[in-house]
């Protein structure tokens, strides 16, 4: 995140702040993307019954997994911008 503008920065440490505010979870970052589930975490949440999508997805599951009693286990990552768009 060091290599991020000013602005972009900014915005991911407002959300996180107000996520840690408003629903009490203490993740350093919600929205990190790359995450990985027990599969006893993920029945116990119950996929079906969420319904979040993009960012919110991410947001929503961790919420529900602090609510449920587990453990989450952040591991830093290096994010790099991607330079080129890619097509489908």
């Amino acid at each position: 995140m060091d290599h991020w503008p000013l602005y972009r920065r900014a915005l991911s440490g407002w959300a996180n702040f107000y996520l840690h505010t408003l629903l009490g979870v203490r993740i350093r970052e919600f929205t990190a993307g790359f995450t990985v589930w027990r599969p006893n975490a993920l029945r116990d949440i119950g996929l079906d019954w969420v319904r979040s999508d993009g960012y919110r997805f991410g947001v929503e599951m961790h919420y529900l997994a602090t609510r449920l009693g587990h453990t989450i286990i952040e591991v830093p990552i290096r994010f790099e911008e991607r330079t080129v768009a890619h097509r489908r």
